[in-house]
């Protein structure tokens, strides 16, 4: 899939979670559209693709939220490199390795804002709180990920050029 696709994506799923997402709650917590777009688009065509995605949908989503600029950005690349080692998958038709991928980068990604609000000295995150935090949002992206990642491969199909077949 080109880029001149991938990245208006990226955009849309960025606005999506800070627009409606907050409003649809599973949990207690919204899925992360953009961790989800970013992870796949990784375990799809590899960490080059899937660090664009991560660079676009973090930047989109610095500038529509008060946390500190490019932590957003930062943690999607963070994503974009776990989910590209699941592309460089060794048994590619093991169908666990992008729930694996999801569930290893939701947990990085939570934790790596979690230890800059502490550095930062915000009194709020405690141990307590990011386990109430950080097992639902695990949980909730885990588990949508098979309409994103289904979404996406349906899209890819339908988008790519077709190959020719070779004359026997």
């Amino acid at each position: 899939m080109s880029y001149y696709l991938v990245a208006p994506l990226a955009v849309l799923m960025a606005l999506l979670q800070t627009t409606i997402m907050p409003r649809l709650r599973l949990f207690g917590v919204s899925p992360d559209l953009a961790l989800l777009f970013t992870a796949t688009c990784g375990l799809l065509w590899g960490v080059r693709k899937g660090i664009i995605v991560g660079l676009v949908s973090g930047f989109v989503l610095d500038m529509c939220s008060s946390a500190f600029f490019g932590l957003s950005a930062t943690a999607l690349m963070v994503v974009a490199l776990i989910s590209g080692l699941g592309q460089a998958n060794v048994f590619p038709s093991a169908r666990l390795v992008p729930y694996v991928v999801v569930l290893l980068a939701s947990l990085a990604q939570v934790l790596l804002f979690a230890a800059v609000l502490r550095m930062t000295g915000d009194p709020l995150i405690g141990w307590a709180i990011l386990w109430r935090i950080v097992l639902p949002v695990v949980a909730v992206n885990t588990l949508c990920l098979p309409l994103m990642y289904g979404s996406v491969r349906w899209l890819w199909r339908r988008l790519s050029p077709p190959v020719p077949e070779l004359p026997r």
